[in-house]
């Protein structure tokens, strides 16, 4: 089967047909539904039930320790700062997961965008927050398709991290580009790099996982969810994400975002995947 004058082909190499084809809308329309009610589901009671009631909590603890702080003892006061504090992560969590379950991406949301201009944006916005991190961007980056507003968020966050895990005397955050495999040709490979700690291997996979966190005593007030939400902006680009790391040798995030400009021969993008991750358990398809 041809698109654009291309031969689509599977994973495996082998030409798709008509048929192929069929499937494959016929398991992404499943997937979209299932999607969709899994979403819905998941979604109504944290917006509507469980943050609401955490915001009680925030603020009448608040409220407590402003008006009634100093009648209460030293461990009063300890206990009630305790559940404030809490309450406020609870919130906070609860905040980071409907964005997380937020992030999809449709055919009307995709344009093209200009990474050069993009990424001046993000080094200084970022630059801001971290005035001791030096950042290096690189030039002449190529144009990618996608949602600006997501992928913007994808460079601050990894930027950011960078910087924020970083012990070094001179902390430095370099952003640039790589030439893409054969097999990428249709997507740009984007990496971001420090001289900070290091990650070690049997941790490559847990620091995208949702709210995990290595260094707690460096960000204490951190939710470990940046990276969570950034994979999942990948995926849903079609891309993907991982990570390259030493201990003691700083760590390198890679991924890969749909090229704007194909290059002539080169296999189509496979798609945009607005619920990557989300597939029907098997009982369900029918």
């Amino acid at each position: 089967m041809l698109e654009g004058g291309h031969l689509l082909r599977d994973e495996s190499g082998r030409p798709l047909t008509v048929l192929d084809d069929l499937d494959r809308w016929q398991q992404r329309v499943r997937r979209l539904a299932y999607a969709d009610e899994r979403l819905q589901e998941f979604q109504r009671p944290l917006a509507l039930d469980v943050q609401p009631m955490l915001r009680t909590a925030v603020l009448f603890s608040g409220f407590l320790l402003e008006d009634y702080g100093d009648k209460l003892d030293e461990e009063g006061v300890a206990l009630l700062t305790k559940l404030h504090q809490t309450a406020t992560r609870a919130r906070q969590a609860i905040a980071a997961m409907l964005r997380l379950s937020n992030i999809f991406v449709r055919p009307e949301m995709v344009e093209r965008v200009a990474m050069d201009s993009l990424l001046r944006e993000v080094m200084r916005k970022v630059k801001r927050s971290h005035p001791h991190t030096t950042f290096h961007l690189a030039d002449k980056v190529p144009d990618v398709q996608g949602v600006r507003s997501q992928i913007t968020q994808l460079f601050e966050e990894v930027a950011a991290n960078g910087a924020e895990h970083n012990d070094s005397a001179l902390p430095v955050v370099k952003v640039g580009w790589a030439e893409s495999t054969p097999r990428e040709d249709s997507r740009v490979r984007f990496f971001v790099k420090d001289n900070g700690t290091g990650i070690e291997k049997r941790h490559f996979e847990r620091i995208f996982a949702m709210f995990e966190r290595l260094d707690f005593q460096r960000s204490p007030d951190s939710l470990g969810a940046g990276l969570a939400l950034c994979r999942r902006i990948v995926e849903c680009h079609g891309g993907r994400m991982w990570v390259e790391s030493e201990p003691g040798e700083g760590s390198t995030f890679w991924f890969t975002l749909p090229r704007a400009d194909v290059p002539e021969g080169a296999a189509p993008h496979a798609g945009f995947d607005p619920y990557a991750g989300l597939d029907p358990p098997r009982d369900s398809e029918s």
